[in-house]
């Protein structure tokens, strides 16, 4: 559920009506999981944290887990890292 709202984020808010990318990775890293959802996205003017992004912090948090998210020029990314 977490991974299908990231990349729903990305589908909804990223592009301004544009085509882009979203690209999804899993990766085991000791006794931890990563997961990385990323997009090369075009504009992020005022990001507002919504309800979908609180579930997901919720989400997180019922893993033990933590959300990482960056933005920047060439796209947004949000890493999730949960124990294993």
């Amino acid at each position: 559920m977490i991974v299908y709202e990231l990349v729903t984020n990305s589908a909804r808010h990223a592009f301004n009506g544009t085509e882009g990318e979203v690209w999804v990775e899993l990766w085991p890293a000791g006794r931890l999981v990563e997961c990385r959802v990323s997009d090369n996205e075009t504009s992020r003017d005022g990001i507002q944290h919504g309800r979908g992004l609180t579930i997901v912090q919720q989400l997180v948090r019922s893993l033990n887990g933590r959300l990482e998210r960056s933005f920047g020029p060439q796209g947004s990314s949000s890493m999730l890292v949960f124990p294993f």
